[in-house]
């Protein structure tokens, strides 16, 4: 039997910073976990959540794109955050771990981050209840550059009374960007909430738009209203 290796990886992309989370199992890899970390520290902090009993066992790599690629990127879709008419230089020069410079790779368009993956042989696994199974099932099914209401994605599941549960279903989402809860937005178009921030959605959608040969309607930024206010926190978080 193999042994498992628990492993993380810090991986910086012109979208933010994500944190990734996978086991290796001889030539078999499992992705778990792919979040939003705006540091080290929150990254360990993560991880010690995730697997407080693999915590002192775990692999922490630690991923370097060119600097300048980043900065110009990140400029770029603040410049035009609803539908920039840019193209976005990717992410190069990557260096770290076989599995970790695969998933900063596969991780640099979230267009087609899961079937990269895929390609590239690892799995993505997350955890969930059957329900939030489901309701992840539908979401990768929501083409690149396209979005769907939180009503429509419960009609596609046969429970068009379920709006409430399929929000929660995406907040709870551990895999960021590779299960795009990011395209799920309000009935009457406004990004409602968002785990990691209504910026960073509004910014992968237009980087989604931008790449996509049909982008879709405006993208409006607004506060959650009607039946999806009560929906969210705050800071914008399910």
């Amino acid at each position: 039997m193999a042994i498992r290796q628990y492993q993380a990886a810090i991986l910086p992309q012109t979208y933010g910073t994500l944190l990734a989370c996978w086991v290796q199992a001889g030539a078999e890899t499992q992705l778990l976990k792919v979040c939003f970390v705006e540091s080290r520290a929150q990254a360990m902090e993560e991880i010690r959540a995730f697997w407080p009993q693999h915590f002192l066992s775990v692999t922490l790599a630690e991923t370097e794109v060119q600097a300048q690629i980043q900065t110009q990127a990140r400029a770029a879709i603040a410049q035009a955050p609803a539908r920039p008419a840019i193209a976005l230089a990717p992410a190069r020069k990557v260096t770290g771990t076989p599995v970790a410079v695969t998933l900063q790779q596969a991780l640099a368009s979230p267009s087609d981050c899961r079937q990269s993956l895929q390609s590239a042989g690892i799995q993505c696994v997350p955890a969930g209840t059957d329900f939030q199974q489901c309701v992840w099932q539908q979401l990768a099914a929501i083409p690149a550059g396209e979005t769907r209401s939180y009503k429509q994605v419960a009609e596609a599941l046969g429970r068009p009374a379920a709006s409430r549960a399929v929000a929660a279903a995406c907040g709870a989402n551990p895999l960021a960007v590779v299960v795009p809860c990011h395209r799920v937005i309000a009935t009457n178009g406004a990004l409602a909430g968002y785990r990691w921030g209504l910026e960073r959605k509004q910014s992968l959608l237009a980087l989604e738009c931008m790449n996509s040969s049909d982008a879709g309607a405006d993208l409006r930024f607004e506060e959650p209203a009607g039946p999806y206010r009560d929906l969210f926190n705050s800071d914008g978080s399910v």
